[in-house]
């Protein structure tokens, strides 16, 4: 199965739309989809966690900002 990673920074209110979306058109059952919050300050983990609660997605949270790469690096790694 194809798996969609998806880096986030600071983009909680445009990550959270997304992935409803997402939700709504089925997409998260037809791949398998990660997310990886890259220690943003705005609550994105949290409202991500919300979001995606009760699905196949999952959602991880570095525990110190690794800026771009190490957090494109890091989702490869999960």
């Amino acid at each position: 199965m194809l798996t969609l990673g998806i880096p986030n920074y600071n983009r909680k209110d445009a990550i959270c739309a997304n992935i409803k979306e997402m939700l709504d058109e089925g997409i998260h059952e037809k791949l398998n989809i990660l997310i990886i919050d890259d220690a943003s300050p705005d609550g994105a983990y949290d409202a991500l966690l919300e979001t995606c609660a009760g699905t196949s997605i999952k959602v991880i949270k570095n525990d110190n900002n690794l800026c771009y790469a190490g957090n494109c690096f890091r989702l490869f790694e999960s």
